[in-house]
């Protein structure tokens, strides 16, 4: 591979990576999502998955229509910039709605969260769709790509590692009662948000404004994503994240049912943020260097190993196991994860750079949007099915826990991920780019120019 002369400063390497701040901020919203509508704004679980299928549906038609928009789109701020901007603002208001409970009777509150995840969806995808896309628009070096990736996912875990530690107890201090206590926590999480939503577009501003990035011919929006999902790579990461997706929420959405009711010690969920987040951001912090010397498709099956410890753990030795050994386990298996995922999402500049090869047009949004939407598929189906699954079970708010339900839970923390993530592996292993055929298209791509 050709050396080439690094472009990105440490400035615009620090203003990206900040927006896995607000886009992991907005992830919470979907993690602790399903345990509200169930156990504080009281609904049904079963009414509560079919929610997330109808909010799914909304997402197949959402995504990849803005992901067109984006491509096509030109202003006088750029590009991707607008989309980051307004989609950043419209998720915080409206997480901050999701999580308050109108005096509504139960279809009123059905309507007004429906309207929300709709709303939800536009925003999240409005900036989470630039976001993405601009890791392959800022520089077209391999390793500074994986330098991205890397930032990223720290300022991510990061997040995720204080959120998840102070949640339950700043939920618990602010406004005197649990319902109050849910929406005021996230109107300030996303106070402090906000400047890193201007911060992570400003750094942008260098490769993206007016006209710097041409956007495609036109041609009719479903022959333009028919036509990419026929490019097997563009196939096999939409099939990978919608799996992987669909395994990672089914977990995380069960989670607190897990440390309630089988656990009885939800105190897990902080001990579990404040120990894992050194092991998390070590991974991120090697990753640019393991992927030097590791093809990608070796480290995800790295990933995956270390990720099958907790769910085998649980679907074998069931409520014997202890809220410390769980601990250990769960920190574990998010190493796991972490390597898994970020290996999985290190495919897609090599996905936008072979269509690019192939047909001479680069559709960065439009590509990101398969990725996106299938992530937030697998994410919606994870929730659908948790909910299905609870409901099966016989779980219902307030009433008693049954042995049933205990037993659905311990499956959807240990059975159920390890079949999903053993099914993950097909489209990772039918993945037809190698290491040296993506730096054989770059060299190519930047003769071209």
């Amino acid at each position: 591979m050709k050396n080439r002369k690094r472009t990105l400063t440490y400035f615009e390497i620090f203003a990206y990576g900040t927006g896995g701040i607000f886009i992991n901020l907005a992830g919470v919203c979907d993690q602790f999502g399903m345990y509200f509508l169930t156990n504080v704004a009281m609904l049904p679980a079963a009414i509560v998955g079919s929610m997330m299928m109808l909010g799914t549906i909304f997402d197949a038609v959402n995504d990849p229509i803005i992901g067109g928009i984006v491509d096509r789109h030109q202003s006088r701020i750029g590009k991707y910039r607008p989309f980051l901007l307004f989609g950043g603002f419209l998720t915080a208001v409206v997480s901050v709605l999701r999580y308050m409970v109108p005096d509504l009777d139960q279809t009123g509150k059905i309507v007004y969260y429906m309207i929300l995840l709709c709303l939800f969806s536009v925003g999240f995808t409005a900036c989470t769709l630039p976001w993405q896309a601009m890791m392959s628009v800022l520089t077209p070096d391999y390793h500074e790509r994986n330098v991205l990736l890397s930032t990223r996912s720290i300022s991510g875990n990061l997040v995720g590692m204080l959120i998840n530690g102070i949640i339950l107890t700043c939920v618990a201090r602010l406004g005197g009662n649990e319902e109050n206590g849910w929406w005021k926590f996230m109107a300030i999480a996303w106070l402090v948000a906000i400047p890193f939503i201007l911060l992570c577009q400003y750094g942008m501003k260098r490769v993206d404004y007016k006209d710097a990035l041409p956007s495609p011919p036109r041609q009719p929006f479903f022959s333009r994503l028919r036509g990419l999902l026929s490019h097997k790579p563009v196939l096999c990461l939409s099939a990978a994240v919608a799996i992987s997706s669909i395994v990672i929420s089914l977990s995380n959405v069960c989670e607190m049912y897990y440390y309630e009711y089988v656990l009885h010690d939800t105190g897990v969920l902080a001990r579990t943020s404040v120990f894992g987040a050194p092991v998390t951001i070590a991974c991120a912090l090697l990753m640019p260097f393991l992927l030097k010397w590791i093809d990608k498709r070796q480290l995800i099956l790295i990933g995956f190993a270390v990720s099958l410890v907790k769910p085998t753990a649980i679907a074998v030795f069931g409520t014997a196991l202890s809220a410390d050994c769980v601990v250990v386990l769960i920190i574990i298996s998010r190493a796991g994860t972490a390597l898994l995922s970020a290996a999985i999402y290190a495919w897609t500049p090599e996905c936008i750079d072979w269509v690019n090869y192939k047909e001479g047009v680069a559709c960065a949004g439009l590509i990101t949007a398969a990725s996106t939407f299938m992530m937030k598929l697998g994410r919606a189906l994870g929730q659908t099915m948790a909910g299905w699954l609870m409901s099966i079970a016989g779980f219902s708010a307030g009433a008693e826990i049954t042995s049933s339900v205990v037993a659905q839970i311990l499956r959807i923390n240990g059975i159920y991920p390890i079949i999903g993530l053993c099914l993950t592996m097909v489209p990772i292993l039918l993945f037809p780019i190698s290491h040296r055929q993506a730096a054989e298209i770059r060299d190519e791509l930047a003769a071209r120019k």
